[in-house]
């Protein structure tokens, strides 16, 4: 059975949308809090950067 390369498309986004849409908010909560932390000081922004990859670890680990 032969299906158009435009149905599976359509089939993959619609399966495919919320997990893109999940990660680019999540992309923009980084930038953002990355943003917020660079304007109080440097150490502040220094704690983001080491934190936000411990975070992610322990979340991807816990969710798994």
């Amino acid at each position: 059975m032969h299906v158009a390369p435009t149905t599976e498309l359509k089939a993959l986004l619609r399966l495919a949308g919320p997990l893109i849409a999940s990660q680019l908010a999540h992309m923009l909560m980084v930038l953002t809090d990355t943003l917020m932390m660079a304007r109080i000081s440097p150490q502040a922004l220094a704690g983001v950067a080491w934190g936000q990859p411990a975070i992610r670890s322990y979340r991807s680990s816990a969710w798994a």
